[in-house]
């Protein structure tokens, strides 16, 4: 019954509908129209960076308060220096903002709310030093 009512709300474009029944939309909608690796690079990082957090959220749920815990909790991995560049992190959030910009603009989602709360990270990576075989030596 459950498998049903997912069905058929994806069906509809239900926007009470899960994320991770909405990420099965998106991927309807955009996989044939993107290069295979722009779809898998897309498609990992929704499975192993926003899915874990989002899965079970209806798109409807997710507010203003719910990106910026996740950006917190984001944030949070990078500081243990474990965690992700700058880069990444603006990175990661576009993918879920273009997800919800798609329900917005085709499945009648009110608002993005990752537009309200604004992108974290940056758009371009610092200047790498590099060392020359001499500077290593020299060291």
């Amino acid at each position: 019954m459950a498998w049903e009512n997912s069905f058929l709300e994806q069906q509809a474009g239900n926007i009470g509908m899960s994320f991770e029944d909405f990420s099965e939309v998106y991927k309807r909608d955009l996989k044939n129209k993107l290069r295979e690796h722009t779809w898998m690079t897309k498609e990992n990082i929704v499975k192993t960076k926003i899915m874990p957090y989002f899965k079970n959220l209806s798109l409807n749920e997710i507010e203003n308060s719910t990106i910026m815990a996740w950006h917190n909790e984001l944030l949070s991995i990078r500081d243990e220096k474990q965690g992700y560049s700058m880069t990444y992190l603006r990175t990661i959030h576009s993918q879920l903002s273009s997800i919800l910009n798609h329900a917005c603009k085709y499945y009648n989602l009110r608002s993005n709310p990752c537009r309200a709360v604004g992108t974290i990270g940056e758009k371009e990576a610092g200047e790498m030093l590099l060392w020359t075989q001499e500077d290593y030596e020299q060291r």
